[in-house]
């Protein structure tokens, strides 16, 4: 097989269940929505708290792709994918969300990324794609980082125009989910 590159880890958002490219929502009315929708009062306390915006990473390739983005993962992921490019495991290692994760694994500087391994299966992974260079994995996860650091930043000017000056300090961690 070619090596499936160039490849791309694309950072998406639920918003009212579709996935939606992090990119696309930056500056948009929709991204006050979903923001606004994830806000609220603690109905014993008063205190103000912030859901986890849903979403997750779909993960690109030429003429192939894996939608990791789901109900138990958020932003986060993004930061699993450095974890495996600086680790290069040789053994089985999972990345992702919830149960929205893949595995992946490193042999000769070349990654193999799956959905299932022989640790759930007891049989050999499948499907699967290898022979992606450690630099283009290590590329794409720059790229991603850079666009859900975007996001915060605007999130984090999003809640201070709402009047959230001090607490979107620490809201702005809590909706992307890190």
């Amino acid at each position: 097989m070619n090596p499936p590159v160039p490849l791309e880890l694309i950072p998406v958002l639920d918003v009212g269940g579709q996935d939606i490219r992090v990119r696309e929502l930056i500056a948009t009315p929709e991204l006050a929505r979903t923001v606004s929708s994830h806000l609220g009062h603690s109905k014993r306390s008063g205190e103000l708290y912030g859901e986890v915006l849903q979403g997750g990473v779909v993960i690109q390739g030429s003429g192939w792709w894996i939608d990791r983005a789901g109900c138990c993962s958020d932003l986060s992921a993004v930061y699993d994918w450095q974890k495996a490019v600086t680790n290069q495991s040789t053994e089985w290692a999972y990345i992702g969300g919830g149960f929205e994760g893949v595995y992946t694994r490193c042999e000769d500087g070349l990654f193999t990324i799956t959905d299932l391994t022989e640790v759930e299966t007891r049989q050999p992974p499948v499907p699967m794609i290898s022979g992606i260079p450690a630099a283009a994995l290590l590329s794409a996860f720059q790229r991603a980082a850079a666009e859900v650091e975007e996001l915060r930043s605007d999130i984090f000017k999003l809640l201070q125009s709402m009047g959230y000056k001090e607490e979107a300090v620490w809201l702005t961690p809590n909706l992307i989910g890190y």
